[in-house]
Order: C-alpha cells, then structure tokens, then sequence
C-alpha cells in the first residue's frame, strides 16, 4: 500500500502509525509512536518514540524522543534527537530587567 501525503496526528494524543513491511509512505510523517518496517521517504517526526524494525527502509531526517533500531534497519538521513527538556522558556523582558538591578 501506497500513501503519497503528510501523515500527522493533530489530536496531540497518543496516536501510534505501524506500517507493515509492504507498505509505503511518500511524504512526511509527524506522529507521536511510530513503528515502521516498511519504507517512508520523507522526515519522520515521532516526539514519543518511533521503533524501526530491520525491513525498515528510510529516506529522510527522523526526529525523534525515543529511538529503537533493530539490526538490518535503514536510515538514509540524519538522526535528531528532540525532548521536552530542549524547549526554552523564554524570560520576559521585565523578569530579565528585575535580575540586573
């Protein structure tokens, strides 16, 4: 099976994508579980944690929480480590003021 779209979960839930070893997304994929042993070509944005399973064939960027990789997978792209922790508040100018004097 072929999907050719972006594949996004907008529920901010717990959604999770499997794809099996036939199927196929061409597009990107932002879901917060993913398991795949298929073939995406496209980023994977997978915040929870993605699995990728040793028929696993993917052609892009995985961003990514929680990683498992299986022996025989394929990344062709750049693994980015995200978490919660590398989101910044940024402090109010006046917070910043009130420090200094």
């Amino acid at each position: 099976m072929l999907f050719r779209s972006v594949i996004a979960e907008e529920g901010g839930g717990d959604s999770i994508l499997t794809l099996s070893d036939r199927g196929m997304v061409e597009g990107e994929v932002k879901v917060p579980n993913v398991v795949v042993n298929g073939t995406i070509i496209g980023d994977v944005h997978a915040m929870t944690h993605i699995e990728v399973a040793s028929k696993a064939r993917i052609h892009g960027n995985i961003y990514y929480s929680l990683i498992e990789m299986a022996m025989g997978a394929e990344v062709n792209g750049t693994l980015v480590h995200k978490s919660d922790k590398s989101v910044v508040e940024l402090k109010q100018p006046d917070e910043v003021a009130g420090r200094e004097s």
